[in-house]
């Protein structure tokens, strides 16, 4: 998790593989902090892209281009 101003909760998911996320811990703690963005880094991630699963999105980086 990265704080940001505003109230705002980044949350940072390290999976091997995306693909495997599983959204439900994510959108739990998003109905409790639902200001901010979420991650996948895996540790062989290219060029950024977004994904979503169940109601969310998640950018899918490398842990660098996390800003």
């Amino acid at each position: 998790m990265i704080r940001r101003t505003g109230g705002r909760l980044d949350v940072v998911e390290c999976k091997i593989n995306p693909d495997k996320l599983q959204p439900v811990p994510i959108e739990t703690f998003r109905r409790r902090y639902p200001l901010g963005d979420n991650y996948v880094a895996p540790p062989l991630a290219g060029n950024p892209y977004t994904i979503k699963r169940g109601g969310l999105a998640f950018t899918v980086c490398s842990g660098g281009d996390i800003a």
